[in-house]
C-alpha cells in the first residue's frame, strides 16, 4: 500500500498541482506510477478462489484489504493483509463463478493457482469482476 493516493474524483486529480507531495509519492523510484481506477465491493468484501489441476480446491470470502495512509478499502490482495486473512471465512461459490474460474486456469495452461474477484458496488451492467489472476 505504500504510495498508494486516491483521488475522489478525476476533476480532483486534474486539478493536483504536479508538484504536489500527494502527487509525487505516487511515483517509484523508477519514475513510473500505475494509475487504476478504484472500483468498491458492494458488500466490502472480496473473493478468492484456489484451483488445483482444475477443479476448486477451497474458496474464501475476507474483508477488502485496507491500504494507504487514508485507510481506505481496496480489493487488492485480500490474503495480504493478515487482518483480513484471519477473518476470511469459507465460501462455496455458485457454479458459474466454479466454471469461469477453471476456465480461466486452462486458458492459462495452469494447474495450480488462485483467482481474486469482487462484486462492484456501482456498475450494474456486471455482477462480478476478476481483478487478481495468480495462475
Amino acid at each position: 500500500g505504500a504510495g498508494i493516493t486516491c483521488f475522489k474524483t478525476e476533476l480532483e486529480l486534474q486539478n493536483t498541482p504536479v508538484d504536489a507531495t500527494r502527487l509525487q509519492s505516487a511515483f517509484g523510484n523508477d519514475g513510473l506510477a500505475i494509475l487504476q481506477e478504484k472500483i468498491a465491493s458492494c458488500n466490502g468484501l472480496v473473493g478468492r478462489v484456489w484451483i488445483l489441476d482444475g477443479k476448486v480446491l477451497c474458496a474464501v470470502k475476507a474483508r477488502a484489504m485496507l491500504v494507504g495512509a487514508d485507510g481506505a478499502e481496496s480489493p487488492s490482495g485480500c490474503m495480504a493483509d493478515g487482518r483480513a486473512a484471519i477473518t476470511a471465512q469459507p465460501w462455496n461459490p455458485p457454479d458459474d463463478i466454479v466454471k469461469e474460474v477453471t476456465n480461466l486456469a486452462e486458458l492459462a495452461n495452469s494447474s495450480w493457482g488462485s483467482v481474486e474477484l469482487l462484486f462492484p458496488e456501482h456498475d450494474h451492467s456486471v455482477d462480478r469482476l476478476y481483478y487478481d489472476i495468480n495462475l
